[in-house]
């Protein structure tokens, strides 16, 4: 009785550490999907970025953090002033999609969160300035060339500071 206890408690304990690899092993590798590129972080510091496919990283001292380079849509809302100081309420649809090779960078300087730091309070800022060259009565009746202006400027300044492209 006393001999199989001790064969089944080996069996056990081979079991485990059988499972105990696999998972380890399993956990060595991550995927980034089409429309994504991945950072690998090694205790914290970012190694390297990667491309769709499956990729190899350390367990346990090896992060991942995934970002979207599609396309995305933020709806950035505003008040302005015109030239004949009448308040203007603005809301701005803005197409914006990293560029794959700035992934590190912007990680790096503006953080997982650039929309709500960077991108929509420039966002506001250019619009509230361009806005402030037209009175009332002229941003309505030039809208197409006020919206051409403020698309032009987001497009030349985000993509000097943000490296990213506005669509």
């Amino acid at each position: 009785m006393r001999e199989q206890f001790v064969k089944s408690g080996k069996y056990i304990s081979t079991v485990v550490v059988l499972a105990m690899i696999i998972i380890f092993i399993s956990s060595a590798f991550f995927v980034v999907n089409p429309g994504q590129v991945a950072l690998k972080l090694r205790l914290g510091k970012v190694i390297d970025s990667y491309d769709e496919g499956v990729h190899f990283k350390l367990p346990v001292i090896e992060n991942v953090k995934k970002f979207s380079i599609r396309i995305k849509k933020d709806v950035i809302s505003t008040e302005a002033f015109s030239k004949d100081l009448q308040t203007v309420k603005v809301g701005l649809a803005v197409n914006h999609r990293i560029q794959p090779d700035t992934v590190v960078s912007i990680y790096r300087n503006l953080g997982e969160d650039y929309v709500f730091t960077v991108l929509a309070p420039m966002t506001e800022e250019w619009i509230k300035a361009i806005v402030a060259k037209y009175s009332a009565e002229d941003l309505i009746a030039n809208r197409v060339t006020v919206a051409k202006e403020i698309d032009t400027i987001l497009k030349e300044k985000m993509k000097a500071k943000i490296l990213m492209n506005l669509i």
